[in-house]
């Protein structure tokens, strides 16, 4: 059996066979994962919460959720506690996407509450309260680096300010830049190309790890490389990257930039899933009217059959 949306299986994404991503545990108030014609979906009573272990970044969160049976499938109010603190509230009418930003913080759990309100009424001959039902919890980090800061790694120096957004972020070296290992990993991985001018060039980049093992490329084009750290070394870790052809300025920019790098996410993020998700994509038509068929079988579940996408509100 798969759990698919819009052709993609969540299995391929690292969320396994449920709801969401890995760094998720379901807490109170969730009901186990069931399946309606192969796609899942979690109940939830009055209040339930989500654990997320956070790497310290700042996360996009996006809710798929419908009304249930507990509050007579009619639109109700839902708070969102971030670490026990009421930050957000807004209307859930119908099926509908809600997306916000957990701020970023130290390393370590975070909590999510879910309370909806006016909810609690119970289904006759099912002991559970059914409030609401939740198809997705799309969980994505916000790094603003080009080194995987989920993966603990950071930039210290010879590196140029951050540009472009989402996908398209980016950031340049010119003859040397620093990446900082934090804490033990088995590799990296790195997502570059030329700089802007020399695209048409074999650039050489040499990756010194410390001092304890040299990796060489030759770019070339937009290239990903991923190399192994040595397993008995001291952290934090120091890793050079230096091109070792002597390049010069491009006009009319004074800077020597060899290589422009984008961001990497995470293995269970590297999919458009979860980037339409994270942007409030709705559903396609064929999917509206499996969904209508959906509630007409489980009694009216899910309200009128509208799909909203709302950015505002929470």
């Amino acid at each position: 059996m798969h759990n698919t949306f819009d052709g993609m299986t969540f299995a391929s994404l690292g969320y396994g066979c449920d709801i969401a991503p890995a760094i998720v545990s379901f807490g109170e108030g969730w009901h186990a994962l069931e399946w309606f014609e192969e796609r899942p979906f979690r109940w939830i009573g009055s209040q339930s919460r989500v654990l997320l272990a956070s790497s310290g970044v700042r996360y996009a969160l996006s809710i798929d959720i419908e009304p249930g049976p507990g509050v007579g499938s009619a639109p109700f109010r839902l708070d969102v506690a971030i670490d026990s603190v009421v930050r957000k509230s807004g209307w859930i009418q119908g099926r509908t996407y809600v997306a916000f930003t957990l701020p970023a913080t130290v390393p370590g759990i975070r909590t999510l509450d879910l309370n909806v309100r006016g909810g609690g009424a119970r289904v006759p001959g099912d002991p559970r309260i059914l409030d609401a039902r939740v198809h997705a919890l799309v969980v994505f980090p916000i790094a603003n680096n080009v080194v995987p800061t989920w993966n603990d790694a950071v930039t210290v120096r010879g590196w140029s300010h951050i540009d472009g957004a989402g996908s398209e972020l980016c950031r340049t070296m010119g003859r040397e830049a620093i990446i900082e290992q934090r804490s033990p990993r088995t590799s990296i991985e790195l997502d570059l190309e030329p700089a802007p001018g020399l695209e048409e060039q074999a650039l050489p980049l040499d990756v010194d790890v410390a001092g304890l093992v040299n990796y060489r490329y030759r770019i070339d084009r937009r290239t990903r490389i991923k190399f192994d750290l040595p397993s008995d070394a001291t952290y934090p870790l120091r890793i050079a990257l230096r091109c070792t052809r002597d390049t010069r300025p491009i006009f009319p920019d004074s800077r020597v930039l060899n290589f422009r790098f984008y961001e990497v996410h995470p293995p269970w993020a590297q999919s458009e899933l979860l980037r339409t998700l994270a942007g409030l994509k709705t559903y396609t038509e064929p999917v509206l009217k499996e969904n209508e068929r959906e509630r007409s079988e489980i009694g009216g579940a899910a309200g009128s059959g509208e799909v909203r996408s709302d950015a505002s509100l929470l």
